[in-house]
């Protein structure tokens, strides 16, 4: 709870007085540093060629760099994709039902009591966000960067204490973390600017322009509804060929729609 907290006041905080990035950027670190210290880590990595997992006891600090970069920019790919109503809130809500719904479907986790708590949680954090997507999706009820970077950063959290289920997170969060690489390769290379300095050129952004707000809100969360489907039914060795098909896909899909689009 206290790094949620510490995430929560900085985006509040940052919504109302405009934090620098350096300020941001150090405290979300260091809430990522703290959830390592309660004992939340990345200590295995699935190996889908040999069904087998590579364990991390012994790599203490990779288990340390991989379990801070992936809240951190996990956290920050779900801020950046905030850029449609009720866009946060449904992708996010997808993530934590796949979540979710993967502790009741696997044997493995469905009859361990230790997890079956965390598939409630996410059961719980899911009813949460899509509860109250029609407001979201309406505008009555605008995140900004305290609810964002929160579902965010329990997204993260939830998906290493789940049992690390990276594959399955990279697979439903497929689209806001490629738009994340490819708005920061466009900063960098192409508008010749920090790749923190904000825009509208999205993918979220540029797919309104040709949908409507609504629309492509919509859109964007039923391909990530479909992407949750198949982290579900999918495992093993096929999951990894889905996700580099799926992440293909999106790729191509985002560059068009990010480095041919003359955003303002």
């Amino acid at each position: 709870i206290p790094p949620l907290c510490l995430v929560g006041l900085v985006g509040f905080i940052d919504d109302r007085e405009k934090l620098s990035i350096w300020v941001r950027m150090v405290a979300y670190l260091i809430a990522a540093f703290w959830v390592f210290a309660f004992g939340i880590s990345i200590d295995f990595i699935g190996n889908p060629f040999a069904q087998t997992n590579i364990e991390l006891e012994d790599y203490r600090y990779l288990s340390l760099i991989l379990t801070v970069a992936w809240i951190f920019f996990i956290q920050q790919a779900m801020n950046w994709f905030d850029g449609l109503k009720g866009l946060c809130t449904g992708v996010s809500g997808v993530g934590f039902l796949t979540l979710g719904v993967l502790g009741l479907v696997r044997p493995e986790l469905f009859y361990d009591p230790q997890h079956m708590t965390l598939t409630l949680g996410n059961l719980y954090l899911a009813g949460l966000v899509l509860g109250g997507f029609w407001y979201y999706w309406q505008g009555r009820i605008i995140l900004g960067d305290t609810g964002s970077q929160a579902l965010g950063f329990l997204l993260a959290v939830m998906s290493i204490w789940s049992g690390a289920k990276i594959m399955t997170t990279l697979l439903v969060l497929s689209l806001p973390l490629i738009d994340l690489g490819l708005v920061v390769l466009r900063r960098i290379f192409m508008d010749k600017k920090a790749p923190w300095k904000g825009d509208f050129r999205h993918t979220p952004h540029n797919l309104a322009k040709k949908y409507g707000e609504a629309r492509a809100s919509l859109i964007l969360i039923l391909i990530s509804v479909l992407f949750g489907a198949l982290a579900i039914l999918l495992v093993g060795m096929t999951k990894l060929v889905v996700l580099a098909v799926v992440f293909l896909i999106v790729l191509m899909g985002g560059y068009r729609l990010i480095f041919s689009s003359k955003g303002s």
